[in-house]
């Protein structure tokens, strides 16, 4: 959705940026099998650790 906006705001000289998180543990993960979440905390660049809502 950000890119049709951008080209849509850009005539008027606004720009538009997306902030997307990574992988937040939720409680999707708790019925994750140990092996699969660590191969996801793997993945993340940094910090290497899934986010934390609070």
């Amino acid at each position: 959705m950000t890119l049709p906006i951008a080209r849509e705001l850009a005539a008027s000289g606004i720009r538009v940026m997306t902030i997307a998180p990574g992988l937040v543990e939720t409680p999707l993960f708790e019925g994750l099998p140990e092996p699969a979440r660590k191969s996801l905390e793997e993945l993340t660049l940094f910090p290497k650790r899934l986010g934390r809502p609070a």
